[in-house]
């Protein structure tokens, strides 16, 4: 009785003993943080810098040579920059005093020219009806054959004074014509409805035919022209995409953009294709201003994705442990593109593994460890 009841004390104190030594094997255990991973909707991004630009932007040359005389509208008002200005409004007059008296003279002189076409016109109307007179008295034999050359030959000088004096007129109104348009060009035109942005010389100077004197832009509509890599021009459209504006000048406002143009060819140096971002008119925008520009990309189809953070670079590789049986087991991924916190998984992991999100950097292939199971957010879709 005595032996019974002393190996049943030994069995007891063994398994106490060996129970203890498990717990405390258990505690020594690297802790880790798992999650089971899923496929779900993944958002590249594309991060750029661009430039704001207005839709419309003209810089407007003058058509005649001389002095920039005034910035005015036709009420009388001053054109200073940021004044706004109507298509084909008068915003500036170069001195044309002299354009003015020119025109003045070929008015006159193409009225003189229309004056002696009238009367040649005149003098030939009553040539020819002498000439058919004469001609019927010639046939009858009441005139004579050197009369009737007399008066042919006055018919031909007169026709010849004729086309003389509407040669005249034809030159007088080529020379009026031009003296006008030359005048009308001294009073500068919007080509546009837009905003004076900048006035390049001021008035009393000389301008010169070949530099602009101001320029005028529409900023009813601003964009951005943005360069594209030929890997994710083909990722783009105008459905799938949204698009975040930050600039400097605001950083704490977000403003957003679409798409108005993707190019169709690629720059054969560069490699590179085009896209067009157009914004709605904001006050707080400026053509000139640099954008930071972050691209959104909502990709066609669910995707494996995990957090970067778990991820481990080692050799040139991206690895990643996974939880199975108690132990982390290290596995060799192929990655394709990320975002700020998620990268896509092409293979080396599957769909529902539990992923080692921390911890990660203390483990080895195959080694025992004490998992602590995320809750999850996110939970497995299918379409």
């Amino acid at each position: 009785m005595k032996i019974t009841k002393l190996f049943i004390i030994t069995i007891f104190c063994i398994t106490f003993a060996s129970c203890k030594n498990n717990k405390n094997l258990k505690k020594d255990l690297v802790k880790v943080k798992t999650k089971k991973i899923f496929k779900s909707d993944f958002i590249k991004k594309i991060n750029l810098v661009g430039e704001i630009e207005a839709c419309q932007s003209v810089d407007i040359y003058p058509k005649v040579n001389g002095i920039i005389l005034s910035y005015k509208l036709e009420d009388g008002s001053i054109a200073t920059e940021n004044t706004f200005v109507k298509k084909n409004q008068i915003f500036a007059t170069i001195e044309n005093s002299d354009l003015l008296q020119n025109l003045k003279r070929s008015e006159a002189n193409l009225e003189m020219a229309n004056a002696n076409l009238n009367i040649s016109n005149l003098n030939l109307l009553e040539i020819k009806k002498d000439l058919s007179r004469m001609e019927n008295l010639y046939k009858n034999g009441s005139l004579s054959e050197k009369q009737m050359e007399s008066i042919i030959t006055n018919e031909k000088k007169t026709t010849a004074l004729y086309d003389q004096a509407l040669s005249r007129v034809k030159d007088a109104k080529a020379s009026y014509d031009l003296a006008k348009n030359m005048y009308d060009n001294s009073f500068v035109k919007s080509p546009i409805d837009g905003v004076i942005t900048k006035r390049y010389i001021s008035e009393n100077n000389q301008i010169n035919l070949m530099k602009p004197i101001a320029n005028i832009s529409n900023l009813k509509d601003l964009k951005i022209t943005l360069n594209i890599s030929e890997k994710n021009l083909p990722l783009i459209n105008k459905k799938n995409t949204s698009i975040n504006i930050k600039v400097d000048s605001y950083p704490n406002k977000l403003f957003k953009a679409q798409i108005s143009n993707i190019f169709p060819t690629i720059d054969k140096m560069t490699r590179m294709g085009t896209i067009e971002l157009k914004m709605t008119s904001n006050e707080l925008l400026k053509p000139g201003m640099y954008a930071n520009i972050e691209i959104q990309i909502l990709k066609d189809k669910k995707t494996l994705t995990v957090p970067f953070s778990s991820l481990i670079y080692h050799n040139g590789s991206y690895m990643a442990y996974i939880f199975k049986e108690g132990k982390a087991h290290l596995k060799k991924l192929s990655i394709g593109d990320r975002n700020d916190q998620e990268v896509e998984i092409i293979s080396g992991i599957e769909e529902e593994d539990n992923l080692i999100i921390a911890g990660q950097n203390r483990l080895t292939d195959q080694i025992e460890v004490n998992p602590i199971l995320e809750k999850l957010e996110v939970k497995n879709e299918t379409n």
